[in-house]
């Protein structure tokens, strides 16, 4: 309790200290913009990242805030002669904090193809369709990545949500704080109103079925993901920050409708999290096959699995992949499992030499079929 009360008084100052899970949130944020960067700034002329908590771009130990973390990302980008034209709307609360921002950025580099904007104080729900109008200055079809980072639950609502992600290229990655949920949803009946809004509904108290931590947190994760999908054709992942061995303080959760995202998002995810890919302990330790064997990513494979007795495209298979929250080397590695089991084949005849290339379609099988005594 004590550490939570020094790092709120800490909050309230100007500039206030780094800290691992922040750093880590960093590192998450810059992976997948390396990678949305990479595909959308060389697909499309112009996109635009809007840091709805942009604080004052600096730490006390000067490292750089999430503005010019977004900012530096694309001038260090390996592609950068090749990229298009990148926005950064920034908003944040408090004149201060404004100010030290403006300071900030007057020292980042310029570039041609970079603009930083940075809006008036004020708080994100009263400021909400001002950057709307703003970020979609040059057109909905363009894209645009809300970066929606808040200190805390009542800051932000699912209606305002919504109104970020309506054009077809938006999309948004939220810190999600399933921990002070876990601590307070049900028992301090204050807070119930401002979860009713950030779900949009009283979905969250779904959640309070489970009791143990881990699993009431996922709930929570879960049924917010849900709440978002319902209201448009978003895919939904997340991931948990979390440092050492602590459960998550929080966690990530993004929003598209582009399975080039889930794409960025699985490589980003992978690549912190070499063991599950969710930022949290696996669980993966005790899981075995019907076969005996332990299964290295078991959810994908149960996947794989259920389509036993029909053929599938790549395609299909690629965002069945994304969906599970992997990538494309684990469907290759648990298609190759599969087929050793006989339970998985090459259904076309792509002249290639490996086993499973892109384009080609997968035929599956139940274990069943093995049983078959043949004549």
């Amino acid at each position: 309790m004590a550490g939570r009360s020094k790092r709120l008084l800490e909050l309230e100052k100007t500039v206030w200290p780094s800290e691992p899970h922040g750093m880590l949130k960093h590192l998450a944020y810059r992976l997948y913009l390396q990678c949305w960067m990479g595909k959308l700034l060389q697909a499309f002329p112009s996109a635009t990242v809007v840091d709805c908590f942009a604080g004052p771009g600096v730490y006390e130990d000067e490292k750089p805030g999430s503005p010019l973390m977004v900012a530096n990302t694309y001038l260090n980008h390996t592609r950068l002669a090749h990229l298009g034209h990148l926005r950064i709307i920034c908003q944040e609360d408090r004149s201060d904090r404004v100010e030290r921002l403006k300071h900030e950025v007057s020292k980042t580099p310029t570039a041609h193809g970079l603009e930083i904007q940075i809006e008036k104080p004020g708080k994100f729900h009263d400021r909400v369709d001002q950057l709307v109008a703003s970020a979609r200055r040059q057109g909905e079809e363009y894209p645009v990545l809300w970066l929606v980072d808040p200190f805390d639950i009542k800051s932000v609502s699912m209606a305002d949500l919504m109104k970020c992600v309506a054009g077809p290229r938006d999309e948004f990655i939220l810190t999600f704080f399933a921990n002070e949920m876990y601590r307070l949803a049900g028992k301090n009946d204050n807070l119930s109103p401002a979860l009713d809004r950030h779900f949009g509904s009283n979905a969250w108290r779904k959640a309070l079925i489970y009791r143990g931590e881990a699993e009431r947190k996922q709930a929570f994760v879960d049924v917010f993901a849900e709440g978002v999908k319902s209201r448009g054709q978003f895919e939904v992942a997340d991931f948990g920050i979390r440092v050492a061995n602590m459960s998550p303080r929080y966690s990530l959760i993004l929003a598209t409708r582009d399975m080039s995202g889930l794409q960025c998002w699985n490589s980003m995810a992978w690549h912190i999290d070499r063991v599950a890919g969710r930022g949290q302990k696996s669980g993966m330790e005790d899981q075995f096959d019907l076969f005996g064997g332990q299964s290295e990513y078991p959810r994908l494979e149960g996947e794989l699995q259920g389509l036993a007795g029909r053929e599938a495209s790549w395609s299909q298979l690629v965002d069945t992949t994304l969906r599970c929250g992997f990538k494309e080397t684990h469907l290759r590695q648990v298609l190759t499992r599969l087929n050793e089991k006989g339970l998985a084949f090459r259904a076309s005849k792509l002249e290639n030499k490996t086993p499973w290339p892109t384009g080609c379609a997968v035929r599956f099988y139940a274990p069943e079929y093995l049983d078959l005594d043949c004549d």
